[in-house]
Order: structure tokens, then sequence, then C-alpha cells
């Protein structure tokens, strides 16, 4: 992705969630929708790409703030998914905004804590020379605490 284009986006991207800060989720998500579109009409696929996703991570991060019910909070989720994630962290903030999101609506919380163990069996195995690592599991580690989401036992 063009940097000078990358960072033109992001702005655009903080300038319509602050304008819609007060506006309700679907006003929000139109918007957003617009703005993807706009950006992905003058882009090739990996650019295009990469706007959705930061895109479907907007919102997915706006679901979780305003604590939306599972058919839209999972719906934005599973955007990011099938988008496929750019980064580990991006993974990781998925997994952890859903196991925070599961903690206060309990009928969710074997899905979050699988996704929580997943992510961070991806962390233990990814390269440990990433100098995002130490902080990916700190980050799961807090999770952890705060939601009472402990890992599973050691095999062996």
């Amino acid at each position: 992705m063009n940097m000078d284009r990358g960072m033109a986006f992001a702005q655009d991207l903080d300038r319509t969630m602050v304008a819609f800060k007060d506006k309700s989720f679907e006003e929000l998500e139109r918007a957003l929708m617009v703005l993807e579109e706009k950006w992905v009409a003058t882009s090739g696929a990996p650019e295009a790409l990469e706007y959705r996703r930061r895109t479907a991570e907007a919102l997915f991060t706006e679901a979780f703030q305003r604590d939306l019910d599972w058919p839209r909070f999972s719906a934005c989720m599973e955007r990011v998914r099938v988008l496929g994630y750019s980064h580990l962290l991006v993974r990781v903030h998925v997994a952890a905004l859903f196991a925070r999101w599961a903690h206060r609506h309990r009928e969710h919380e074997l899905e979050a804590r699988q996704a929580l163990d997943d992510v961070e069996e991806q962390v233990v195995r990814a390269d440990q020379r990433d100098p995002t690592i130490p902080d990916l599991r700190i980050t799961i580690d807090q999770v952890r605490v705060d939601t009472g989401y402990r890992p599973p036992p050691a095999a062996g």
C-alpha cells in the first residue's frame, strides 16, 4: 500500500468515526461503507483488500465499544475473519475484544475462550524475534486476568 494513500485513508477513516460517534451504529456503518468504496474504486487488489480490512476492524471495534447484540457483533467479527488478518496483532485484538464482550454476554463464553486459546497458541508459535510478541502476550494475559478465562491445562 502506498504510504501516502494509506495515511490519507486513515485520516478519512478517523474523521468519519469522529463525525458519526453520536450517530447510530447503522449510520456509522453506512458512512464507512461509502468511504471504503470510494477508496477501493481507485485501488489495486492488494490495496483494496487493506482498505476493506481496516474498515472491518474499525466497525468491529466500534461494535465492541457500543456493546452491540450478538447478531451485529458477530457479523462484524466474521467480516474481519473473512477478509483475513493483516497481522497477528489484529488476530489478538479480535480475540481479546471477543473475550471481553463474551464476559458480559455469558452465552458466548465457550467460543470466546476457544478464540483466546487459539490465538495464544499462534502467538507462542510465532517468530519470537517479532518485537510485537511480548506485548501480544501481555494483552492475552491481561484479558485472562480480567475475564477469568484461564488457559487450558498443559498436556503432560
